[in-house]
């Protein structure tokens, strides 16, 4: 913000100097229009104020003036917008960086099983931090389908010292009735905003047993 608001202050310094650029410019013009008035009154030539030739240049040099004011706004506001253009891209990007996961957690299993997985949480601030995990909710890739699997936390808030650790354990129940495929769940770390991490889960379905197709016979005697 900071750094727009200095640009916004170059720009209008950029104007204001080249409006007294074009003024100067016009005052000269002026000058010398007055300085050709005087000379003819000197050689006794009668000097009409309404005469053609000098509306004619009057104009003229309003006209120049005109159009240098014209060009400078011009120039000022092309500069501002590819500016803000410039600023938005950058922003976008930044704001594409700052929400990519910190870390990816992977795991699999099959339709009915209890998955666990763990991981530790660094504090890396100055001071204490009450955080707690927030998850979004599993979705079926890649129609981004929301699907509920129950996924509990150990602990789920908590309390980190600065320069604190904290390991944390996920239980992930896979429903019986689960179908086969990729699964994502986004998980928010409160506390430490905007940071989130990714849960990828992979499912495979239970195979049902075949039938035998053997059947016993008797043995004759």
């Amino acid at each position: 913000m900071a750094e727009e608001n200095n640009f916004f202050a170059e720009s209008l310094k950029q104007l204001v100097t080249k409006s007294v650029e074009a003024n100067e410019v016009f005052m000269k013009e002026g000058q010398k229009l007055l300085k050709s008035m005087t000379s003819k009154e000197k050689q006794n030539e009668k000097s009409n104020l309404l005469s053609g030739e000098l509306v004619k240049n009057a104009f003229q040099a309003f006209a120049e003036l005109n159009v240098t004011y014209l060009k400078n706004a011009m120039d000022i506001g092309i500069s501002v917008a590819k500016n803000m253009s410039g600023s938005t891209t950058q922003k976008n990007n930044e704001a594409t960086e700052d929400f990519s996961p910190a870390f990816i957690l992977s795991a699999s299993g099959k339709a009915g099983d209890t998955v666990s997985l763990q991981f530790v949480l660094d504090n890396v601030k100055d001071t204490v931090v009450r955080s707690s995990l927030q998850e979004v909710g599993f979705c079926r890739m890649p129609k981004n389908e929301k699907t509920e699997i129950p996924l509990q936390f150990t602990p789920a808030d908590f309390e980190l010292a600065a320069g604190g650790k904290q390991v944390v354990d996920i239980l992930i129940k896979i429903p019986a009735d689960a179908l086969a495929g990729d699964y994502e769940n986004k998980i928010a770390v409160k506390g430490f905003e905007p940071s989130y991490f990714l849960i990828k889960l992979s499912v495979t379905t239970v195979e049902a047993p075949q039938e035998n197709e053997y059947k016993g016979k008797r043995k004759s005697k």
